[in-house]
Order: C-alpha cells, then structure tokens, then sequence
C-alpha cells in the first residue's frame, strides 16, 4: 500500500503539473485573443481527454491537491463535444468583436464608408471554411478585398500565400483594382486562368480551342458531328430512336390535375412530326413518326370519307388515315380501364361516338390508348394491328424523313448536346457515371437512348480536340486538378479566396479540394438566392455543403442592402425562400429614402409595355434628368427590342438577365414575363436530361428560373417594372400579384375582366380575331367558344355564377342541357335553322342539338326543351 501511495504520489504530481499548463493554454485559447479553429479545438480535447483519464485511478486523483483536483474536474465537463464547443464558439465570438477596429483601420484605404460590423466580422471570422451568405447589394467584393487587406495588414500573411478566384474576367478585374500597394501581391484569377497557369508551369502553355471561345464555331462543329451520325447507318438506330421518339420528355394526360394544366404543358412543347404535320399530342407524334419511318403513307385529321355532318353533328376527322389500306387510326386518351381522365368533359362520349361512326360505316378502325405510351408499348400494340389488318412494313431511313425538317432538327440537336457537354465536362463525369445516373431518374429509357447518342457526340468532339493539339476551358480545370492533387504542382497558398461561390461547379470543386491541406483555409463569399448558371455546371447544393468537401464551415450572412428599400425587400425574399431548399435570411435596408417598389404592367406585346413603364417613371416628380433605367431580357433575341425604346430624362440601359449580375440602376424594367415557350420562366432550358448531371434535386418547378428572376427585380435601387403578357402572364407575376404586397398595376389582364373558360378552368375569354366569338386563351388546344348575343350584337352569351346571359344587354342564353358548359347558339343547317352547344367546335364536340321549331320568342332566350 505505502508503495501503491508513493507510486500514486508521483503521478498525482506530474498530473498537477500538466494541468496547470493546461489551464494556462486553455486560458490563452480561450482568452478571445485569437480566432480557434474547430480542428484545433479538437486536438486540444484529445489532449484533455488524456488528461483526464490520468487522474481516473483512485490512487492518483485522491492525492491530488484541491487546486489540482478542481482543475481535474473542470476539464472533465470540457471533454463534452457540446461544452468545449459553446467555450470556443464563446471565445472565438469575442476575439471577432475585438478584431473589428482592426479590420476597418486594414480597410480604410479599400472603401469610401467604414465596413458595417457584419462585413467586419465576417472578415475577422478564420475558420478551416468561412462562408459568407451576402444577399444583393450587401457589399460582396469589398469583403472579398477587406479580407486580403486584414490578411496581409492584421495577420501578417505574405501576398504570395493568397490566391483569389473569380468566375469572369470583369469580376476578377474588379477584385484586382481595388488592391493596391501590397496588396497587389496577391494572386488574382479566374478558375480557368489559374489551371492554364498550372498547366504552363509544369509542361507547355496549352492551346486554347476556337471551340471553347467561339459559341458559334463550337455549334456548327455539333451539328457537322450531328449531320455525320445522320448519314452512318451504324449510328442510325440511336439517333432515330432519340429524334422520333424520345426528343421530349413524355408526360400522360393523366399526369395532369386539370385540362387546363395539360393544354399549357402541350401548348409549350414542340410536336412537328417527321411528316411536317404538327400534332395534338406526344402519343399522336410518336403514331406519326412511326408510320413515317415503316413507309406507311398516312393523312392527318383528314375529313372521314362519309358525311357524318347533320344538324347534330359536325364531320368526323380521325386522328390518322392510311389511303393506301383504307384503316383508319384514332388515339384515345384512356386508361386501362377504358377511362378518360376524370375531369375530361364528354371526352367518353366522343370515344363512343367515333366507333359508332365506324361500326355503322363498317370501317377499320385502329385504336392506341395513352395507357400504352405510358407503359412503353404504343408502338408494339401499334405494329401488331397494323400487321394484324396486311399492312407491310417497308422502313426508311431516317436521313431520307428529315427532309427540310434537317436544318431545325439538327440545329436543336446541337443546341442540347452542347448544353450537356458543358455540363459533363465541367462537372468532370464519365460515360458510366452518366450511365448509372440515368437509370435512377423518370425517363430511364429516354436517358439510355440519348446517352448513347451522346457518347458517339463526344468521341468525335474529343478527337477533333485532340487532332488539333488545343484543349477547352473545362481541360484547363479538370488537368490542373490532376497536377496538384498529385503533388506535381507544389501549391504554395494558405489562404483561398473564391467570389461568387455559389456558381461553384463538380469540377471547380475538385480544383479547390486539390489544393487543400492542413494549413489551409478557405473564405467563400456568395448569395445561393442568386446561383443563376447552372446552364453553365453551377450546383448550388454545393455551396450549401462546402463543409463536407472542404472543412468544417462557419457560415456568415451579411443581411444589411445598400441598395433597395423595404418594398422591394419583402416580396423579392419572400418569392424566393418559397423554395425551401434556398436558404433562410432575412435582409434589410440600410437606406432611408423611400422606393416606389414593384409595378405589375399588363401590355399585349413587350413595346407598349415597356413604353407605358417609362412614361410611368417620367412622371414621378423625383425623377431628374438622366435617372438610370435598366431593361432587362430573359432572352438575347429581346435586346433588339429594349435598343428601341426611348424615354424622356431617363437613361437607358439594356441587358439580359443574366449579364445584369452585379449591375444596378435607379429603375429596372423586366419583359418576357409570358406563359410561354419563350417566356419567363422559360420552357426551353429545363430538359430532365439535365438532370443527369447536375444532382440537385428541387421540390420546386423551374428553381434556377426563380433565382434568375429574384436576380432581375433586386436591380433596382427606387422601382421595379415588370412587363407581363396580358393573355398569358408569367406564372411568376401570378404569384406576386396574390402575395398582397401593394404591388401597383398598370392596364388589365385578361383574366381580371373577362371569365375563366368553364372547359379547361385554367384559361380566361378573350375575343376571337373575327369577333364573332369569346375564344379560351389556351386556344387551340381548349376550343371552348362563347357566341355574340343575337340581340343587342355587342355582347357575349356568357356562363356566370350557374346562368348565362349577354355580358352587355343581360339577354338571358340557355346552358346546354347536355353538357352543361356550353350556350346553344342558333345556327343554320343542311336540313334548316337549329339549337346546337357551341361545345360542338371542341374535341371531344358535345353534340347536343334541337330544332329551332322546338324554341318560340326571342331568339336570344331560347325555351328550354
């Protein structure tokens, strides 16, 4: 026992010790005089932990001293992740708020006001991964600058250990003006720059490919490779099999709440078939392509050769007719059960009565159901029937279909294959990974069927490359990646600066983890609400998790604007943190002046929208001679609108969106807010197969379009102008409208002054070109028609609240009886004047009709039958 004591006598000494110079080290770490990063606050545990578990023996921790034994115990609570953690978050809060001075003082000679305590903070902030979330117009580049200058000024780095990286030449340009004296030692570039420079210092400067600085050297280069998988009959099958039947993402009828939902995904998306004939719907396209390419000669919605027109009917035109086999061929939309959708009205009956037509007439008829394209064999049910019925099969090839129709098909072709080549590059996958990725997305087949295609694309576009002895931009990256993560480029950076983080992509990631080791740290500064290129590689789920791919993070948020006011602020935040995947800030106005927020401006066309906009802002008493005005185009085809229009005092300015990142002016006037292809958000940039690369998955529709529209309307510093077509309005311009935020309007939409089409419920009543007629906007596809009211001339029999009457002298109309959303309308016939539902003009027709002898009095309030 005596030996047992002295034994434990001489530990619990040099346990005392340690202690004590632990404490004192714990007293300096956490004294707030320096900035403790988590990984050495880790290590420091570790040794706590160690410390601890020498004085758990009994023979040791009973012979310490009472100062030593109360030490021992408070270092036992700190080997606890959550108290140790709230101590260095403590200490290294207090460090920051000690350093500000010192950041402004190192920043005095970068900025003409004192950094606010945000961006002091942010800058003073030194973990592994600092990321700044800065919101627009809250100083992004002074705090990329004012970290270089407390760097260099406060830390003593040497310029020669920070490197700065940008996405373009203009914001690397901006971020090197602004450094001067010595700071102008620090290393600015852009990502592709920088790997151009890796690659020279440790081979030969590589060539740059006319491919990669040429957009349109790059296309035509596409559609030559296109044109020549066209014409090798090796390559024919996958090239037909993506063209014919697989350029669009299928979506059933039944994938639909409503018709009207429907008609405008359809309205949206191109349905010219190999024929040149444009068809209603994506299983009639896939029918017309597949007669078309098995030599079946075939005549679309052609007149039925018997006269089924009478007082009742209109003439029957069948989806398809083969002259040659006198079959005809009709597409319903049903389900295996035999049933439409269930919100499709009369649609069964018209099913019913175009067999009736044909078992009267004892004609062949051959149907397809949208079930079949839903289970991916319309074409098998297809080929058995006609088979079944003598119809031989004589294929052609698909170089002799395209016809005039090549030019446009390839063209789009090179369009979308350059989009995705991009994309595949940049985020450095390979054919297999692709592979596997598209097996697990909707679409399997269709993603199988283009990425074959796509893999004889890019052989042939590497080897042009490699011919040529150049590289593209995405080579420099993807190269210098490879050089540093294998220790062939010795990195000589500590410290790793990037600007507008959140147009990080897979590859320039990989670059910046390359360069990582232990005594380096990374300050990202960016604003996730404005990812707006993903077109170009961005990921911003990136962004959002740079900790697992670069070290433990510590986020920042600069949440004070010096560009906008409140009423601007709380629509454009709230419009965009409806994606829940954005993240959650909230940001306020470091002004005081008041704005004129956001003004809706409902116009038939961009010009006069534009002009009523800018006579708005002339007659604002504060506005002074050369007030500045941005136009903004979703589309560069829309600028040579924008470059017509003048106004009275104001300076203008065009761009499109995306090139306004960064600008401001006092006014900024927004067009293409349609729902269209062409519209805002856009239909044309959002192919499922882009999904196959770019992993982030939205709740959402159309994410990226949101943040490029959150982009256009946080330009403006006084006032927002947003253009909106007053047929078919942006959906975006919907949703602020019913966000209640005082927007102003400027002229009507449709939809405000006239009714919503009882047919399809989505669309609203306008008047047709002939004025005979209230026509649905989502014409042709909803062919809902309202008559001219047969007693004063000048209004419409409309359907309101359960009754219809004239819109203008209040002439009561008949509902149909039948169908019970159409007007009768008295029309004359082969057989004399008669009551028929205008629903007869639609399709499915409703087709309810009554002899005009059946109705007495006045024309315009027929008696109901």
């Amino acid at each position: 026992m005596a030996i047992l004591r002295g034994e434990g006598g001489r530990l619990a000494t040099q346990l005392s010790s340690r202690l004590l110079e632990m404490e004192r080290e714990l007293g300096k770490v956490f004294s707030g005089e320096r900035y403790v990063r988590i990984a050495q606050g880790a290590r420091l545990r570790e040794r706590i932990k160690k410390l601890v578990a020498l004085g758990r023996p009994a023979v040791v921790r009973l012979q310490l001293r009472p100062r030593a034994a109360a030490r021992l115990k408070r270092f036992g609570k700190l080997q606890s992740d959550c108290v140790f953690e709230k101590a260095r978050n403590a200490a290294n809060k207090r460090y920051v708020h000690t350093v500000i001075p010192a950041v402004c003082d190192a920043m005095q000679t970068l900025l003409k006001m004192t950094p606010t305590d945000e961006q002091a903070s942010a800058i003073a902030t030194d973990e592994k991964t600092t990321l700044v979330l800065a919101g627009a117009g809250t100083g992004k580049t002074s705090v990329i600058t004012g970290k270089v200058a407390h760097l260099i000024r406060n830390q003593s780095v040497a310029p020669k250990e920070i490197l700065v990286l940008a996405f373009n030449r203009d914001a690397a340009k901006e971020v090197r003006e602004r450094l001067s004296g010595e700071l102008s030692g620090v290393t600015v570039s852009t990502f592709h720059a920088f790997g151009r420079q890796v690659i020279a210092q440790m081979s030969e400067a590589p060539t740059i490919s006319k491919l990669a600085t040429d957009d349109h050297a790059f296309h035509q280069e596409l559609e030559r490779i296109i044109d020549s998988l066209v014409g090798d009959p090796m390559q024919e099958e996958t090239l037909t099999e993506f063209i014919a039947f697989n350029s669009r993402q299928y979506r059933s009828p039944f994938d639909f709440q409503s018709p009207s939902d429907y008609y405008n995904y359809v309205r949206n998306i191109d349905r010219r078939a190999l024929s040149g004939d444009r068809v209603k719907s994506f299983e009639e396209l896939e029918i017309a392509n597949f007669l078309s390419l098995q030599g079946i000669c075939f005549e679309y919605e052609s007149s039925y050769k018997a006269n089924t027109a009478n007082k009742r009917h209109r003439q029957y035109q069948p989806d398809f007719y083969l002259p040659d086999y006198d079959i005809y061929i009709e597409h319903f939309a049903l389900d295996e059960n035999g049933d439409p959708p269930s919100d499709w009205p009369n649609y069964g009956e018209g099913v019913r009565w175009k067999r009736k037509i044909h078992q009267t007439n004892d004609t062949r008829l051959i149907e397809t159901h949208s079930w079949h394209r839903k289970r991916g064999i319309l074409r098998k049910q297809l080929r058995l029937q006609l088979e079944a019925c003598g119809v031989p099969f004589n294929p052609v090839p698909l170089r002799e279909l395209l016809g005039g129709l090549r030019d446009t098909t390839v063209s789009w072709l090179a369009r979308l294959i350059a989009t995705f080549l991009r994309l595949v590059k940049t985020a450095a996958k390979s054919i297999d990974e692709l592979r596997k990725r598209g097996t697990m997305l909707p679409g399997a087949l269709r993603n199988k069927t283009f990425i074959d295609l796509f893999e004889q694309v890019w052989k042939r576009y590497e080897a042009v490359l490699s011919e040529a002895r150049a590289v593209d931009f995405d080579d420099l990256i993807n190269r210098a990646t490879g050089l540093i993560g294998n220790n062939r480029w010795p990195s000589p950076y500590r410290y790793v600066l990037v600007d507008e983080f959140q147009d990080i992509s897979a590859g320039r990631m990989q670059l910046l983890k390359s360069l990582n080791r232990p005594d380096v740290s990374y300050f990202l500064v960016g604003d996730d609400w404005q990812s707006i290129n993903r077109f170009a590689g961005s990921d911003v789920g990136l962004m959002q998790h740079c900790g697992e791919h670069l070290g433990h993070m510590a986020q920042c948020d600069l949440t004070q604007t010096f560009r906008y006011g409140e009423s601007i602020i709380h629509p454009s935040t709230t419009f965009i943190q409806r994606n829940p995947q954005q993240t959650k800030r909230s940001l306020r106005s470091a002004g005081k002046e008041s704005s004129e927020g956001i003004t809706v401006v409902a116009a038939k066309d961009p010009s006069t929208g534009i002009q009523a906009a800018l006579s708005d802002i002339s007659g604002i008493p504060s506005v002074r001679q050369a007030t500045s005005v941005l136009l903004l185009g979703r589309y560069n085809r829309s600028l040579s609108a924008l470059s017509r229009m003048s106004g009275k005092k104001l300076r203008l300015e065009t761009s499109t969106i995306h090139r306004s990142k960064g600008r401001e002016a006092d006014y900024a006037v927004v067009i293409d807010l349609a729902d269209d292809l062409y519209g805002f958000p856009s239909k044309i940039d959002d192919d499922p197969l882009i999904d196959i690369v770019l992993n982030d998955s939205n709740p959402i529709p159309y994410a990226e379009e949101r943040r490029l529209f959150y982009v256009a309307i946080t330009r403006a510093r006084r006032g927002v102008y947003l253009i909106a077509d007053s047929v078919h309005p942006s959906s975006f311009v919907d949703e602020l409208r019913r966000g209640n935020w005082g927007l102003r309007q400027i002229a009507d939409f449709a939809r405000d002054t006239t009714p919503r089409c009882p047919r399809c419920s989505g669309g609203s009543l306008v008047v047709s070109q002939s004025t005979k007629n209230l026509r649905c906007t989502n014409h042709p596809l909803c062919r809902y028609l309202v008559p001219r009211c047969e007693s004063c001339a000048q209004g419409y029999i409309v359907l309101l609240n359960g009754s219809a009457s004239c819109s203008d002298c209040g002439t009561v109309g008949e509902i149909c009886p039948q169908c019970s959303i159409g007007v009768l309308q008295r029309r004359k016939g082969r057989y004399g004047p008669f009551w028929g539902c205008t629903e007869y003009f639609s399709e499915p027709p409703c087709l309810f009709a009554r002899d005009a002898a059946e109705t007495q009095g006045n024309p315009g309030r027929p008696k109901r039958g």
